[in-house]
């Protein structure tokens, strides 16, 4: 388990001062079972900061149809997860099962939008919040001395909301 304080402080010359203090908690457990079985849990927080390319407010001519500019006033994305797996080790062959919850805010993306009938604009933004649950499975198994498989599968509930920006041009 831990604990992790950010402060962080950004200025744009005359524009934009920005000062966001994070608490980032993380817990992680691992209990050991009998005969290579376990279970696994972790839960915790995180955040993505924009780069300094998806900040910077100048505008650039991708092609002649396409204006793309940074956003000084973005804020960073917040993660919040947690998982718990079941794992089994068997002489040659393993598999385990998933279950999980992840939440995205702020999120970090372009959003395009038509300026007149020939030129599309392209800027940074915090575009709401994505949610998802679901479970997964893996393994390994081995069909003899040369053949093996890792089947993999993920099921998993996606929801999206979009904040007053996505709102104001219809993205929900």
């Amino acid at each position: 388990a831990g604990l992790r304080l950010e402060d962080s402080r950004s200025e744009t010359k005359g524009l934009y001062t920005s000062h966001i203090l994070t608490v980032l908690p993380n817990a992680s457990l691992n209990l050991h079972l009998v005969s290579g079985q376990q279970i696994r849990f972790s839960a915790g927080r995180s955040l993505q900061r924009p780069g300094i390319w998806q900040l910077n407010p100048s505008a650039m001519l991708d092609d002649p149809f396409t204006i793309s500019t940074g956003n000084p006033l973005l804020r960073p994305e917040y993660r919040t997860f947690a998982w718990v797996e079941y794992a089994k080790k068997l002489p040659v062959d393993f598999f385990s099962v998933r279950l999980f919850f992840e939440d995205h805010t702020d999120v970090l993306n372009t959003l395009m939008v038509q300026g007149d009938s020939t030129v599309f604009g392209i800027g940074w933004n915090n575009l709401g919040r994505i949610s998802q649950a679901g479970a997964q499975a893996l393994g390994t198994f081995n069909l003899g001395k040369s053949v093996s498989i890792s089947p993999f599968l993920k099921v998993c509930y996606r929801s999206t909301t979009g904040n007053d920006l996505a709102r104001l041009y219809q993205v929900e």
